[in-house]
């Protein structure tokens, strides 16, 4: 597992090298209100079909136990998952119907159509997606994820260069090629196997035929479909949770505001697709494999103890990391990077306070990923309730801080539902190992010591106000 965290680690990092540099060259050739449209209400309308659509399904199916790999088990996992498409078929027309009319500003009806296009067809390669997971088979996923990003970020810097399409047209057709690159990718991926498959499964079933009449099993694996409802409904509140601020800001806020928070959120989380995204579904998986070993002794949960404070503490190093030098490097980031269109406007306040966002962003990943893998049915429906209210305060929030302080604002909404959904996630862990006797398992073991977090705000403020100070010289000698 480790192995394969680092090589997809090293293989994100390097696409994501080559992707920003792609998209760095975009964001020149677009305007304001064009990245607005592109990296809010865009993003917004796949975000929300992909992950109503599939987010259940991936994490019920990733809970399969290692141990049922044989040819009916991958037929049930591919049955069970390809469930998303008729689904997503329901959640793309309902949200190209809905998103459009909630703008303040009208958005292009065959732009929408063309999104909810590329989503459908990302959708139908999760399948596989899922598979290749269970599998391990992290190089094939990372070859179809590079050769996605390149492919999209390429296409929209030659399109633009060349001015062979509008604005609009090309996002939208840039997101469809992402889309099917990838389901070509992983399909390519699988045609050996699969090929394979279709003729021995055509000897066997006819040999089973003649002698049964019918299948033994059922292809749908309907003890994991229960556990996707229950995580299909958690993925409702975790939109809300994680996409309530682009809601606001399209309701509340004009394409121009929207652009510059979503250069912000884009920049600011590259480290958080880039190091993150892969930590925690590595995380995800180690914990549900343990959890399907029925060797729940005291030294196997002690392993897991001891393997969750290493997971959480590194999580939090990194991200503290970012809290450190991302405040005083903002300006400096966007004036080079961007230039003056971008850095002149409230994009390095916002980008500053996304920086400190990034830690609790870390932290709540892994601990998010260690309570799904190994929460109960009862468990997790309980944690459903729980962000339920989550939402609703996160949703208050935003809408009442986004009209006094914008984009900053919605930082700190963030932030705040950040910490309470960190808070729920701890006493999670606390109840997991007291359950089993384990009383070091406190909030306390989880976290870097007392001194380390002293001595780290001690640098941080002395590194704060030295590149504070270089900010402003630089300002005034460009």
């Amino acid at each position: 597992m480790i192995s394969g965290f680092a090589h997809l680690l090293v293989s994100q990092v390097a696409t994501r090298l080559v992707t920003f540099t792609l998209t760095l060259l975009t964001a020149r050739l677009l305007t304001v209100e064009a990245y607005g449209l592109a990296s809010v209400q865009f993003h917004l309308i796949n975000t929300i079909i992909l992950l109503l659509s599939r987010e259940g399904f991936r994490r019920g199916c990733l809970r399969v136990k290692e141990g049922a790999g044989g040819g009916l088990a991958v037929q049930q996992l591919l049955a069970t998952t390809a469930l998303c498409l008729p689904m997503g078929f329901i959640v793309t027309l309902a949200t190209c119907a809905t998103v459009p009319r909630l703008s303040q500003e009208p958005i292009q009806a065959q732009a929408v159509l063309l999104q909810g296009l590329a989503a459908m067809v990302e959708l139908a390669a999760e399948p596989l997606f899922v598979l290749a997971q269970t599998q391990l088979r992290f190089r094939l996923r990372v070859a179809v994820d590079a050769s996605a990003h390149v492919t999209k970020a390429a296409l929209i810097l030659a399109l633009l260069r060349f001015r062979l399409a509008s604005e609009v047209t090309t996002l939208c057709l840039a997101q469809l090629a992402f889309a099917t690159v990838t389901l070509l990718g992983y399909a390519t991926g699988y045609a050996s196997e699969g090929l394979a498959w279709l003729a021995s499964h055509k000897k066997a079933g006819l040999r089973q035929q003649a002698s049964l009449g019918k299948p033994q099993k059922s292809l749908i694996d309907w003890q994991t479909l229960e556990l996707c409802k229950r995580f299909t409904l958690q993925a409702c509140e975790k939109l809300c949770l994680a996409e309530g601020s682009k809601m606001v800001m399209v309701v509340c806020q004009s394409s121009y505001n929207q652009g510059v928070y979503g250069l912000v959120v884009n920049l600011g989380s590259l480290v958080v697709r880039t190091l993150f995204q892969p930590y925690e579904e590595a995380a995800f998986i180690a914990f549900g494999r343990q959890q399907d070993e029925k060797a729940e002794k005291t030294q196997a949960l002690r392993q897991r103890l001891r393997m969750l404070q290493l997971m959480v503490k590194g999580a939090c190093t990194a991200g503290m990391l970012a809290a450190a030098f991302g405040p005083g490097y903002a300006y400096l980031a966007l004036r080079i990077a961007y230039g003056i269109q971008w850095s002149e406007t409230q994009a390095p306040s916002v980008l500053a306070l996304y920086s400190v966002y990034i830690a609790l962003l870390a932290v709540n990943g892994t601990l998010e990923a260690f309570q799904h893998a190994v929460a109960s049915p009862s468990q997790l429906t309980r944690s459903n309730i729980w962000l339920v209210g989550f939402t609703a305060a996160h949703l208050a929030l935003s809408v009442g801080l986004v009209g006094r302080m914008g984009a900053v604002g919605l930082i700190c909404a963030d932030a705040c539902n950040m910490v309470l959904r960190i808070w729920y996630s701890v006493r999670f862990v606390e109840q997991h190992f007291s359950e089993a006797g384990l009383s070091a398992a406190n909030w306390r073991s989880l976290f870097p010591s007392s001194r380390a977090l002293w001595a780290y705000a001690g640098w941080c403020s002395a590194s704060s106000a030295a590149n504070f100070q270089m900010q402003i010289t630089f300002k005034y000698q460009m």
